[in-house]
């Protein structure tokens, strides 16, 4: 069975000097996640989890200018970025405002709070 492809519906930034494995302990335990897996290449690495249909992954770079590279419109200083996803045929999709208020501002909310920093959003 093939998994579902996933529809981005947000994609959010901000700057830590803290390592990838702390940024998702620290973003688990503030929004209960589960245990995020991690994984790397080359100069990337990132962490991903799911609950109740909805993705998370946290991808952390080394250098400034790293989202940027990677085509992100955010401050060169954003060095950890968070998409959050859900399956292309979720049926909360054709709810932009709910999705907004109900899942991408709390994940906005959690991250600033935690980290005490400005949070980014990229528009794709």
């Amino acid at each position: 069975m093939t998994a579902a492809p996933h529809q981005r519906i947000a994609q959010l930034a901000f700057e830590t000097r803290l390592p990838l494995e702390e940024v998702c302990a620290t973003l688990g335990s503030t929004m209960s996640l589960p245990k995020f897996e991690l994984d790397h290449e080359n100069e990337s690495e990132w962490g991903e989890c799911e609950l109740a249909g909805v993705t998370y992954n946290v991808a952390c770079g080394d250098k400034p200018g790293y989202l940027r590279a990677l085509g992100w419109q955010v401050p060169a200083t954003c060095n950890v970025g968070v998409t959050v996803m859900l399956d292309s045929s979720d049926a909360r999709l054709s709810d932009v405002e709910a999705i907004e208020r109900r899942l991408v501002d709390p994940v906005r909310t959690a991250i600033s709070t935690a980290f005490r920093t400005e949070v980014y959003r990229h528009r794709f």
